[in-house]
């Protein structure tokens, strides 16, 4: 049974998402060679399906605690 540890976990991941459009985008900016818009838009393609794995993740905890009565006041 997944706790809040788990479910904090989870949303601290969520924030790494910027940390990788920081990525993007210092790859781009400082990269010699000239970046294609198809190659940008794989790149922010894939960060979107990852994100979306993410949010997924950290929703699902969230249910799994809600069904499990965690969220109960006293």
């Amino acid at each position: 049974m997944r706790d809040r540890f788990d479910l904090e976990d989870s949303l601290m991941v969520l924030g790494q998402t910027s940390d990788d459009l920081d990525l993007i985008t210092e790859r781009i900016l400082e990269s010699d060679t000239e970046s294609t818009k198809d190659a940008i838009a794989n790149l922010l393609t894939g960060l979107s399906a990852l994100h979306t794995c993410r949010f997924g993740k950290a929703y699902d905890i969230f249910e799994e605690m809600l069904m499990n009565g965690h969220f109960k006041q006293e």
